[in-house]
């Protein structure tokens, strides 16, 4: 009987030791694609040259448009503006919803722009042959399961995603659905749907996934508000906490970051002074557009500011 214990107590811990290593394992597998994928993305800031050739690469094919990967913000903005004003083609760029902070680079010839629809928001109707439309260019998925006792992030979601070998360029913004799941927005290629229709777990919970129409999107609708402000000065941290409703030390803290924009790249310095006609971007704010400034009887500056989120 002692033997047999000894024995059954072995037994168990050496299954112990098992799941320990296996799970230690599969956070090294985990820790080294997230590495990875981060390492891709600080390498990944194409530089707009770089971004310029592959769309005049592009080649239109009866009169059909071509889409690039998903892209962000200080990657597609510059890249827009430098093609304008092009009479024989456009460059545009769209991530499912109007205020999406990633999105795909999409290059067309103007005669078919006009039938393209790339405004269209959850709350429009769309008619079938624009939702067909929208679907060419992003692919919404609905991964549901029971969160309610594990606060789950968009980052574990982004993370089992990784592990399904899926690339991050796939990969477009998540919608947290509350403690019943995400949407995600990626790729619209067959083999990115076959990929994430695998999923299983998230944060070990069980999940299931489906697609649905880019008109079932959970979003609200973009807000645009008009304010002004009195500064007493020009600088990047005043106005973006005037116009964004954040603390100047939370600006600080994410220009330090690498999360505050101007005008489509990343802002260095707190202190930077603005003038009219700046953009100012945070991510996971909004975006902030120096109107207009005119000074008071009493040396500050009066700012006009149009705020979207």
């Amino acid at each position: 009987i002692y033997k047999e214990k000894i024995i059954n107590n072995g037994n168990k811990l050496i299954s112990k030791s098992v799941k320990l290593s296996a799970k230690k394992n599969l956070k090294s597998l985990r820790d080294e694609i997230l590495l990875s994928s981060n390492d891709a993305n600080q390498k990944s800031d194409h530089s707009t040259s770089d971004i310029v050739k592959l769309i005049e690469n592009c080649k239109v094919i009866n009169g059909q448009w071509s889409v690039l990967d998903f892209y962000s913000p200080s990657e597609y903005e510059p890249v827009i503006l430098q093609f304008k004003d092009r009479v024989d083609f456009e460059v545009s760029a769209y991530g499912g919803y109007p205020q999406a902070t990633k999105k795909r680079i999409i290059y067309r010839p103007c005669t078919s722009a006009a039938n393209m629809v790339l405004t269209s928001t959850p709350q429009t109707s769309t008619s079938d042959s624009d939702e067909s439309e929208l679907q060419q260019l992003v692919t919404v998925m609905q991964i549901t399961g029971s969160f309610i006792f594990e606060k789950v992030s968009a980052e574990d979601f982004y993370e089992s995603i990784l592990l399904l070998g899926i690339s991050p360029e796939k990969i477009g913004d998540i919608i947290m659905l509350g403690d019943t799941g995400a949407q995600v927005i990626m790729s619209s290629s067959e083999r990115e749907r076959e990929r994430i229709r695998k999923i299983e777990r998230v944060r070990e919970r069980e999940v299931k996934c489906e697609e649905v129409k880019v008109s079932e999107l959970k979003v609200r609708a973009p807000l645009i508000k008009q304010i002004t402000s009195v500064e007493a000065s020009m600088r990047l941290d005043a106005l973006t906490s005037a116009g964004l409703s954040l603390s100047r030390s939370q600006v600080v803290k994410l220009v330090n970051k690498g999360e505050v924009l101007v005008n489509w790249k990343k802002a260095r310095d707190a202190a930077q002074t603005l003038q009219v006609g700046y953009t100012v971007y945070v991510t996971g704010v909004g975006r902030l557009t120096i109107d207009s400034v005119n000074m008071t009887s009493k040396g500050r500056y009066r700012v006009g500011l149009t705020k979207s989120i």
